[in-house]
């Protein structure tokens, strides 16, 4: 399952995130500390997300959950939560990687209108061929169930996203 879909946040919702990121200074963490192998990619801190400013973030995902399954998310199924900003760093790519094990939906919705609109987000199928490329748009959400991914590094500009990881 693969869901890709721009339309499903109201203006009021894209208003309240717009005047959040605008506002905060977010404490980018890197992603891997390994030092022989430092990681270009960062995160901004999950409980700073989570604990100040939960509605707006919940809000998301009730919208596009209430659009494709009927339904408000269920809270206790949400595994992590956060946003993430790439940038050009002289990397093509980020490594692919499957987040965790077991039933779960990676959600992922571009927060900015990106400069480099060819640093997609390639999901690969069980066959190990690729299965689905999005291009990033601002509001544009992404929804796949268990699949290894990737994506491409800006060449210019940042790239910022929500990302969601929800079990079943």
């Amino acid at each position: 399952m693969i869901i890709e879909d721009k339309n499903f946040l109201s203006n009021e919702l894209k208003e309240q995130i717009t005047t959040y990121t605008d506002q905060t200074l977010f404490r980018l963490l890197p992603w891997n500390v390994d030092p022989v192998h430092p990681s270009p990619f960062f995160v901004a801190d999950k409980m700073h997300l989570i604990d100040e400013h939960e509605t707006e973030w919940i809000d998301v995902l009730d919208a596009f959950w209430q659009k494709h399954f009927g339904k408000e998310v269920d809270l206790d199924k949400i595994e992590t939560f956060r946003i993430n900003n790439t940038f050009p760093n002289g990397e093509v790519k980020c490594l692919p990687q499957r987040d965790h094990s077991g039933e779960y939906y990676n959600f992922l919705l571009c927060l900015n209108e990106p400069l480099d609109n060819t640093s997609a987000t390639v999901v690969i199928g069980d066959n190990g061929k690729i299965e689905h490329v999005c291009y990033p748009e601002q509001w544009k959400a992404l929804l796949f169930k268990n699949r290894t991914h990737f994506h491409y590094y800006p060449k210019v500009g940042h790239r910022t996203m929500m990302m969601a990881t929800i079990y079943e």
